[in-house]
Formats: structure tokens, C-alpha cells, sequence
């Protein structure tokens, strides 16, 4: 009787005690979506999902939009720009609430491949060099010059205009990639004969096809000096404007202006209405190509520069010595001549004056002044309104 008591005492207690005790709570289990949020098209990113005290979990996923990123085991792929929301959800349990994440796609990063045919340059001052250049896929490339006071370039065409060095950079149109080529450009080497020929003789060509332009002609025998200025602008071959002034061991001016001819000689003044044909007439008599025929005939010469020979250099002023007794040729004339010279002036390696000088008993210089070309602004006297007409 007395053990039945205990074990009824003990039951009791039992119960007791599990009546004492809070019920035991049910745990929330969430899932973890960690990864990128961005992928290009034809790219891929990895998602990964996760439940804290879930073990043997099994994971289901879904994409929104399967035409912009499609998923597999978390693994995102970009097909096409846009937006879609990837879903992950725990197989066969329900009570986890499923997480999504937004994805974005973007277009597709292109590689571009540049190809050029040098990647340095070594040029002297004037001169240039042209670098071809080939881009995969195609597009437009741009071209730029880190110091264009030292070389530029145009569509590949690099041009040195002055010693040091720079880089030349050329990149696709969307900067997205880009070479460099690097440019060293030095001071010319002397001037030769032959080089000193073609620099003159591209001078007197751009100015026999100018429209306009401006040249002095002086000449001295040793006693006698005459300086010519010529200066014009012209139109279907006539003059529209001109002034041509002598002076020295004579003196006179014509000027063309508005339709007429302005003559002066001795001070002698008149003017007419200039026509077609007397504009002809004086193009012949006081065009560029008359008053320069002189530095026109021995800049022409081969003969006279096969016997040159460079002497010296000094601030863009290169001298040459003519060798006479070699002459074969028939413009000049160099009998009884001790020495002759040609001296060339080269500013940013154009032609701006050329000079020849002959000793014989007296100096003989023939000289050009090259003052450019293009539409003239020219300054007439203020008197000409007073001119008589004739």
C-alpha cells in the first residue's frame, strides 16, 4: 500500500512539473540570398541560397523574365538587357517564405582590337609620315595629339612642326579602347641643293595659281638698285586689285582699283577704265610671273644646282657656293664671275626669300621676298581720286 502511494505521489509530481513548463516555441527558418545584382548579356552570375539550421535543403529556382536572364541551381545568365527577379524557394516545404532578388542585364561589354602599322615615328621638322590604323569590330577612330606644337595629325597623317616629342593617341569613337604611337621630331639636317630646288620651285607654283598674294623683287648691280613690289588679287585670271610700285633707279606705280588703272610715272599721274583687254595686258606686263621671271629662270636652272654646295646654316639662312667653273648650262651668264652664292631663307620650312649673289667686278644680287599668298589687303595711295582720267 505504502509503494503504490509513492508511485501515485510521483505520477502526480509529473504531471505536475510538464504542466510547470512553457511550450516549446516552433523556429522560423528564413533563407539567405547572397550575389551580384548585375550581369551582362551572354555573362553569367552565381546566386546562393541558404537556411540557417536547415540542413539537406534543396533549393528551387525561377526567373520572372526568361528573355532577359534565365536561372539554373542559382546560376544567372544575361540574355538580353533588362530587368528580371530571380526566385528561390525551398523544395517541398512551404511554410519558408520564398526570397527574390532583382537582376539587371546590360549590353554586352565590346572588345575592341586595334592594329597599327608603326608604333613610333621619327620625323624631321616639315615633315610627314602616315600611320594606318585597323579596328575589330569596325568603327570610327578618332585621332588627337598630346602637343600638336610639336606634331599633328589628320586621320592618321602625321605632321612634325617642331623638334621634341609627343604621343599620338587614336581610340574608338566610344573611348572605350585606344594605342598610342609615339613621335619624335628633330631639327632638318642641312639643306641641300636639290631639296633647296624643290622648296622654290613649290613656292613659285603656289604662287603662279594664288588668287592673290604679295612678292618684292630687288636687284642691284653695284651701282644701281630697283625694287619691285607686286601685289594682287585676281579673279578668272584678271586682276580685281592690284599694286605694283618701282622704285630705286626708276620710279613709277600702277594700281588697279574698282574698274580702273591708276598710273603713276615721274609723278605724272592718270587713270582709265580698265577693260578686259587692257586687263590682260597688264597682268602680262606686271603679274607675279613677269615681275619674278628673273628668280622664276634660275630657281629652274638644274644646271645651276648640280654645281652647289652646301656652306652653312644659320637661323633658318641656309648658303650655298656655286661652283662657275662647273656651270654647263645656258641662263647665266658667269663669265669673268670670282664667286657666286645662293642663299636660301626657310621660316616654319617654306620659302620666304631667295637670293643670288654674283661677284664679278661689281656684287650683282637678285632677290626675292616670298610675302604669301592669298586675298590681299592693299593699301592705296589716298590720292587717287585726284588722278586725271585719260
Amino acid at each position: 500500500m505504502k509503494k503504490l502511494c509513492l508511485v501515485i505521489v510521483f505520477s502526480f509530481a509529473c504531471l505536475f512539473l510538464t504542466a510547470c513548463t512553457p511550450e516549446e516555441e516552433e523556429k522560423e527558418y528564413v533563407i539567405a540570398l547572397t550575389g551580384e545584382g548585375t550581369v551582362e548579356v551572354e555573362a553569367e552570375l552565381q546566386l546562393s541560397a541558404s537556411v540557417e539550421g536547415l540542413k539537406g535543403a534543396k533549393f528551387v529556382w525561377e526567373s520572372s523574365n526568361e528573355a532577359v536572364a534565365t536561372v539554373t541551381n542559382g546560376k544567372v545568365i544575361g540574355v538580353s538587357v533588362g530587368e528580371a527577379t530571380i526566385t528561390v524557394r525551398v523544395e517541398g516545404n512551404n511554410e519558408i517564405p520564398p526570397v527574390s532578388k532583382k537582376i539587371s542585364v546590360t549590353a554586352k561589354e565590346i572588345q575592341y582590337v586595334i592594329s597599327l602599322s608603326k608604333n613610333t615615328v621619327a620625323l624631321e621638322i616639315g615633315q610627314e609620315d602616315v600611320i594606318e590604323a585597323t579596328v575589330t569590330p569596325s568603327v570610327t577612330l578618332v585621332w588627337t595629339s598630346k602637343n600638336e606644337n610639336i606634331a599633328m595629325v589628320v586621320n592618321g597623317k602625321i605632321t612634325a612642326v617642331s623638334a621634341g616629342s609627343t604621343t599620338i593617341s587614336v581610340a574608338t569613337n566610344d573611348a572605350k579602347a585606344s594605342m598610342t604611337i609615339t613621335v619624335v621630331v628633330t631639327a632638318p639636317k642641312n639643306l641641300s641643293p636639290e631639296g633647296a630646288q624643290d622648296k622654290l620651285t613649290a613656292k613659285i607654283e603656289a604662287y603662279l595659281a594664288a588668287t592673290g598674294g604679295k612678292f618684292i623683287l630687288f636687284t642691284s648691280d653695284g651701282t644701281d638698285e630697283l625694287t619691285l613690289e607686286s601685289q594682287f588679287n585676281i579673279v578668272d585670271g584678271l586682276f580685281q586689285g592690284a599694286k605694283y610700285v618701282e622704285s630705286g633707279a626708276s620710279n613709277g606705280a600702277v594700281y588697279i582699283k574698282d574698274g580702273y588703272a591708276y598710273m603713276n610715272s615721274n609723278d605724272t599721274t592718270s587713270k582709265t577704265i580698265l577693260t578686259a583687254a587692257e586687263n590682260q595686258r597688264l597682268v602680262n606686263q606686271y603679274g607675279f610671273r613677269k615681275v619674278a621671271e628673273q628668280v622664276i629662270a634660275y630657281c629652274q636652272d638644274d644646271n645651276l644646282f648640280a654645281v652647289m654646295s652646301f656652306k652653312n646654316e644659320e637661323d633658318g639662312v641656309t648658303t650655298f657656293d656655286i661652283d662657275v667653273a662647273q656651270y654647263k648650262g645656258n641662263i647665266m651668264d658667269f663669265a669673268g664671275v670670282s664667286s657666286a652664292q645662293l642663299i636660301v631663307k626657310l621660316v616654319d620650312d617654306e620659302v620666304v626669300e631667295v637670293e643670288l649673289v654674283v661677284v664679278k667686278i661689281n656684287t650683282y644680287i637678285i632677290k626675292g621676298s616670298f610675302l604669301g599668298t592669298g586675298t590681299q589687303s592693299i593699301v592705296y595711295p589716298t590720292d587717287l581720286s585726284t588722278y586725271p582720267e585719260v
